[in-house]
């Protein structure tokens, strides 16, 4: 009798994957605005970014455990390169040029964690412009519901798992 594998996705993958298509944040984003708390509204908008890019990464890279930092972010990568191709200024706007440029929102988002900086109005606009286009052009690599994206993402894993045997 041979015994059947169960294949599983590392656990902050599931968390990832029902984040990415959770599009609640959008009513507390709001608030934070209607509050001119601009700050921590573009956090939200962050975290959604830095989560797809993750995932996506993991997909890439499935035999590797899921990504804790953003250390690979770089144009090498087709997905990031493509990105950069369709719109320069928008993807250096987010990543700067991998390495949390002061002026990206990889490195406002540390200014704004670690150091309490405060956006304005107008910063805010146009990182959120940013951040909407980023992460649409990011989702674009995924399937259209949460539960394709399981079972696509699974499956990846169960034939990374048989090849490896």
């Amino acid at each position: 009798m041979t015994k059947k594998t169960t294949t599983r996705l590392s656990p902050k993958a599931y968390v990832a994957l029902r984040e990415v298509y959770d599009f609640s944040f959008k009513k507390r984003a709001k608030k934070l605005e209607q509050a001119e708390e601009y700050s921590f509204s573009i956090l939200l908008y962050w975290n959604r970014i830095e989560m797809l890019t993750k995932i996506l990464k993991y997909h890439h890279k499935i035999d590797n455990s899921y990504p804790d930092k953003l250390n690979f972010i770089n144009r090498s990568w087709s997905i990031l390169k493509n990105l950069y191709l369709l719109n320069n200024k928008k993807y250096q706007l987010i990543f700067g040029d991998g390495n949390k440029a002061q002026d990206s929102l990889w490195g406002v988002r540390d200014q704004i964690v670690h150091a309490n900086r405060i956006l304005t109005e107008c910063e805010y606009e146009v990182f959120k412009d940013a951040s909407k286009w980023v992460f649409e052009q990011l989702f674009t690599n995924m399937p259209e519901t949460h539960d394709l994206a399981r079972k696509q993402y699974l499956e990846h894993k169960r034939g990374y798992d048989k090849r490896a045997r």
